[in-house]
């Protein structure tokens, strides 16, 4: 073992510790005992399997960390579609109210329903709907066949419908 002199001291292995309490002005034989006593208490301890941690490694806080970021990443997944399940199934309730409200005032009309096709505006729960409404023959005379197709219109200029809810029915000829 080498030694180092600092000021007029020799110093052994303790090199570090020792010049850092001798220039504190400190006992160095009291830091000496000190360090081997720590030293012994080290080596039983590894000897017997007790050597205890306290807190976590860094790999077992990376792993907890990677668990929960793929936890959260299907928790957003899972919110996020079942927003746009409400929304759909929203949509798809008020269009098939509009459409049952057509076919309701087709049912009140005093006369027979003309055939043919109608395209018409109607708010709702402010919404625009569009309301397309076919009106044909049936093979039976005295029967009308009624289609009705709501939906909102779809995002861009100049496109068609996103059909929403289709409402089939059939209207008798009045006897009056």
């Amino acid at each position: 073992m080498g030694s180092n002199s600092i000021g007029s001291k020799s110093i052994g292995s303790n090199s570090i510790v020792s010049s850092i309490f001798d220039s504190r002005n400190m006992d160095s034989r009291k830091i000496d005992s000190r360090c081997q006593e720590w030293r012994g208490i080290k080596a039983r301890s590894i000897e017997t399997g007790q050597l205890k941690t306290k807190g976590f490694t860094l790999i077992e806080v990376l792993v907890a960390l990677a668990v929960f970021a793929v936890a959260s990443i299907g928790l957003y997944s899972v919110t996020e579609q079942n927003l746009l399940n409400a929304a759909r199934l929203e949509e798809k309730t008020m269009a098939h109210w509009v459409a049952m409200n057509k076919m309701v005032e087709i049912q009140a009309l005093p006369g027979w329903p003309r055939l043919g096709t109608q395209d018409r505006k109607v708010e709702m729960a402010e919404r625009e709907w569009e309301v397309k409404t076919v009106i044909s023959k049936t093979s039976l005379k005295t029967l009308r066949k009624i289609e009705i197709k709501v939906g909102l219109k779809a995002a861009g200029i100049g496109s068609d419908i996103k059909t929403a809810s289709v409402l089939v029915g059939y209207i008798g000829e009045k006897a009056w």
